[in-house]
Parts: structure tokens; C-alpha cells; sequence
């Protein structure tokens, strides 16, 4: 469940409640198209899914990219595709654990800005690095070199590659589409086969989950059961345990239906007079003790759970000296979230909840002691 800066969930983890997926700080890969009909799947950044321990339902693991394909948006304009390159370029040093992969994204896109001189020297300087990025940057410049009609230089590549004999499967797959795509299926089988031979056995495993055709593997094994097609062969035991996206419709898209909100929300929150002191006590939960700001935060989210359809919204005050008392007394972590959702619990069973909105002429939720009407309650100004 993310979390705000109060340290407090957004709302109970609790069933009904769902749980949010958070990426705090984790840079997003941008999406640059290949050429057309190239379609690439960067096994690192790829979208699995996982159930949601409290709805059931699939959410997807943050995972920046999990397709990268040609012309399934519209062409970038070169200027735009220029842009994006120098961007992407200027991140290396922000970013140095990624700079192999940063390196073919900016590769990717001085192409599309026209400037394949510019995206070869990106490509030789991730192939430099080694490891699968530097593996992935192999292939591209051997789509590179294809595509400017030099096929001897990029089979010299795919050589190169093939020696240096990679352990993760991702470049031998991108390789494999890459000759498949070019309609050279024996060749592509070839490398679809070492991919195989390298992919995890959780890996294969994930492809026996109940959202497994979203699983890598399974695109690997399905491609290689593509190639084999194209060259006449019958299907073997493992082309018959792909999985295919088409004979899931149905549970696929009653699992990616929205569930219906919930009807109610518990939120835990700190009152204004504690914010200052649950801040010094536990920095790591309260990020900062500015109350204004935190506590209209608080009022806004509710308000936009009100229009998202929520029909009660119950709030639960937390002390520091209520989360201290229940800590010591159950020998629990007041940083964890379960803990402070067990203590919440307690509040709420003891009477301690509030509802919100409170009446125009009541007390206000917050704990300023004015009305709500003039307090949190008052009409925003956006």
C-alpha cells in the first residue's frame, strides 16, 4: 500500500479496502518505437502481474516498459524524437546504474531523430558495458546495420553475441525477433532455442500462473513456436504449453474489470496538535511537521473518495501516546504498517472514530477545535 507523507495508509488494509502499488523514485524508461514491425520485450522492465492481497484481483508489478513496438503509436515527430534522445542523454549521469539500458534508449531515439551515427556511438558505448544491457545494445546495432544495408557487419554482431555467450536469454530473444522479422525463421529458431535454454525455472514456472501468457517466458516460448511454424515443423511438447492471450479473453477481462468502490474507507490520521510530536518521535513515518498542508491534503483525498463513490468515510485519530502504549504493550513495531492497522482497529472498537464529513457547525475532524465549516470544511479555492 503506498504511503503519504503522514506515514499513514490512505485508508484500511483491511478487506474490502484495496491495496495501491507505489514506485517511489524508480525512474521510468522512456518508450521509443523501433522500426516497423520490430516488436521488443526488455525482460527487465517486463509487467507481470499479482494478485492483490486483499481484493483478489491481478494488479500489475511497476515495471516501466513492457512492450516496446513499432508504430503502435504514431510516428514521433524528429524534433520531438531529438528532444526526447538529448533527454534521455542528460539522465546518464543521474541515473549510472542505468546507464546501459539510458544508452539504447537514446540510441533508440536519435534513429527516429534521424541521426544514426549518433545512435551507433550510443550503442557501441552500452555494447562496452557488458551484461544483458550491453548485450541488447548488440542487437540493436545489428538492426542498425541492417537496416543501412550493411547485413555482413550485423551478422558480425549476432556472431560477436553468440561468442561471448551471454547468461541472461533477453538478447538471444531479441535476436531471434529480430531474424524472424527479417524472414530468416532457421536462424531465428536457433537463438529462440539458446533464449529458451536460458530463461529461470521460475521463470517457466510463472507460465503455469493463472496470468502466465503474461509471463516473459511465455513470449519467448511462444515465439519460438512462431518460427517453427513458419518452417513447417509440427509442434513439439513445449509449443503445445504456450499459453494464448485469446483463450484467456474472458478471464482476462473479467479480472482486469474494475472492482466497484468500497463502501466504506477508515483512515488513520494524525491531529493537527500531534503532527509536530509523531514527527519527532518517528521521522521515518511523518516526513515533516507542516500540519496546514498535511491536513489539507487529507481533506482533499477525501473529498475526491466522496466523488469517487465512497459512501462513508470514517476517520480514526492517532496519538503518539496511543501508538506507544499499544507497542510496548503488544511488543509490536510502531513503524509497521500492520501494527498502527491493529491499533486503528482498537481506536475504532473503543469509540474513537469520526465520521467525515463532520456537521458545518460541528467540531472539526482535524482536532483544531473550530468548526468545520470554518476550518476544513471551507470551499476550496481551486
Amino acid at each position: 500500500m503506498s504511503n503519504d507523507h503522514r506515514g499513514l495508509p490512505s485508508w484500511s488494509a483491511s478487506p474490502p479496502w484495496p491495496v495501491a502499488v507505489d514506485t517511489h523514485g524508480r525512474r521510468r524508461p522512456r518508450p521509443v518505437n523501433h522500426h516497423e514491425g520490430d516488436v521488443r520485450v526488455r525482460r527487465k522492465n517486463y509487467t507481470a502481474f499479482t494478485r492483490s492481497s486483499t481484493t483478489g484481483m491481478p494488479c500489475p508489478i511497476p515495471a516501466a516498459i513492457a512492450w516496446e513496438t513499432g508504430n503502435t503509436v504514431p510516428q514521433v515527430r524528429t524534433r520531438t524524437a531529438a528532444g526526447i534522445a538529448a533527454e534521455l542523454e542528460a539522465e546518464l549521469e543521474q541515473y549510472p546504474d542505468e546507464r546501459g539500458q539510458i544508452l539504447v534508449e537514446a540510441a533508440q531515439a536519435w534513429r527516429q531523430a534521424g541521426d544514426d551515427d549518433r545512435a551507433v556511438a550510443l550503442l557501441t558505448q552500452a555494447i562496452a558495458l557488458g551484461g544483458e544491457d550491453g548485450g541488447n545494445a548488440r542487437v540493436d546495432l545489428a538492426q542498425v546495420l541492417f537496416d543501412l544495408g550493411q547485413a555482413e557487419q550485423a551478422h558480425a554482431q549476432l556472431d560477436e553475441l553468440r561468442h561471448q555467450r551471454p547468461s541472461s536469454p533477453a538478447p538471444y530473444h531479441l535476436a531471434a525477433e529480430l531474424l524472424e522479422d527479417r524472414g530468416e525463421h532457421q536462424q531465428a529458431l536457433t537463438w529462440f532455442n539458446m533464449a529458451v535454454a536460458r530463461l529461470a525455472e521460475q521463470e517457466m514456472a510463472d507460465r503455469d500462473t493463472e496470468f502466465g501468457f503474461f509471463s516473459y517466458a511465455n513470449n519467448v516460448v511462444a515465439g519460438r513456436r512462431r518460427v517453427r511454424h513458419a518452417l513447417g515443423m509440427p509442434p513439439d511438447e513445449l509449443d503445445e504449453s504456450v499459453q494464448v492471450l485469446s483463450e484467456q479473453a474472458e478471464d482476462l477481462a473479467r479480472a482486469l474489470t474494475p472492482p466497484a468502490p468500497p463502501k466504506e474507507v477508515r483512515v488513520l490520521f494524525w491531529p493537527r496538535n500531534e503532527i509536530p510530536r509523531a514527527h519527532d518521535t518517528w521521522p521515518q513515518l511523518v516526513e515533516h511537521a507542516e500540519a496546514d498542508t498535511i491536513i489539507a491534503d487529507r481533506e482533499a483525498a477525501n473529498r475526491e473518495l466522496s466523488e469517487a463513490g465512497i459512501a462513508r468515510i470514517t476517520m480514526v485519530p492517532l496519538t503518539t501516546a496511543k501508538l506507544l502504549e499499544f507497542t510496548n504493550r503488544t511488543g509490536s513495531d510502531p513503524t509497521d504498517e500492520q501494527t498502527r492497522l491493529a491499533c486503528m482497529n482498537e481506536i475504532v472498537e473503543n469509540s474513537g472514530a469520526i465520521s467525515w464529513p463532520p456537521a458545518r457547525n460541528a467540531s472539526c475532524w482535524c482536532g483544531s477545535a473550530t468548526k468545520y465549516k470554518k476550518c476544513c470544511g471551507r470551499p476550496r479555492l481551486d
